[in-house]
């Protein structure tokens, strides 16, 4: 017998989006080119405004696919769709500040003090603090962030996590050499692991095991693309 679901909204309680907005100005890593907007067709003059984009893929809040570091793999942002985006998650509080590494052994006693379970390939959101500098201070922002070591980025890829994100503005310590002293980016985009730099609003989310829904703009081939990201309590 065919049965059916009852039609109707899915419940769901609080949506928190986890990212920063896009615009000319947006605090950038060091190196990058700016942000710029252009208006190219204005409603007075054409009935309608279009405006061209100048931006690369790790503006604002950004996903790194495994092409993005030599050390990381083949896949690009393509091969990123469906369940492979979407999951159940965990923030993790493991305050760091300025040119502080975020460790295992916090990463492990964050979880700990939320009951010490993690869900199946879970994504893990690594909530440092970081994010209340966003855009106060370009230095302390694009070369004195928290970042991840070695032993955390281990820790990560042995519970299966499938996509780790953090408020900070690279999981690198700034002016770390590629490949040879960039643990985070080696272990974790070489096992498949998406990465999520600049998230913000981690604070607001209060309640255990969001769905986390991480959407990238869907570029062919990307090396990674900006992105929203959504906690929702469901």
């Amino acid at each position: 017998m065919t049965q059916h679901v009852p039609a109707g909204p899915v419940p769901v309680g609080q949506v928190v989006e986890l990212n920063h907005e896009l615009y000319p100005g947006v605090p950038t890593y060091p190196g990058q080119p700016a942000l710029e907007t252009e208006v190219i067709r204005t409603n007075d003059h054409d009935g309608f405004q279009l405006t061209r984009l100048h931006l690369n893929t790790h503006h604002g809040t950004h996903v790194d696919a495994p092409s993005h570091f030599v050390s990381g793999g083949r896949e690009t942002l393509s091969d990123f769709t469906g369940a492979r985006l979407v999951g159940r998650g965990v923030v993790l509080d493991v305050p760091a500040g300025p040119d502080e590494g975020v460790t295992a052994e916090q990463c492990a006693a964050a979880l700990d003090a939320q009951g010490g379970q993690l869900p199946d390939n879970p994504i893990v959101l690594l909530h440092t603090g970081f994010q209340d500098r966003y855009g106060l201070d370009p230095e302390v922002h694009g070369t004195r962030h928290p970042f991840l070591t070695s032993d955390a980025a281990e820790w990560l890829v042995a519970q299966g996590t499938k996509i780790v994100g953090i408020d900070a503005t690279s999981f690198e310590r700034h002016g770390s050499e590629i490949p040879t002293t960039t643990p985070a980016h080696n272990l974790l985009l070489g096992a498949g692991v998406l990465l999520i730099e600049e998230l913000a609003g981690l604070a607001k989310v209060t309640w255990p095991n969001p769905l986390v829904v991480v959407a990238p703009l869907p570029l062919r081939g990307a090396d990674g693309a900006p992105c929203r990201v959504f906690a929702i309590e469901i």
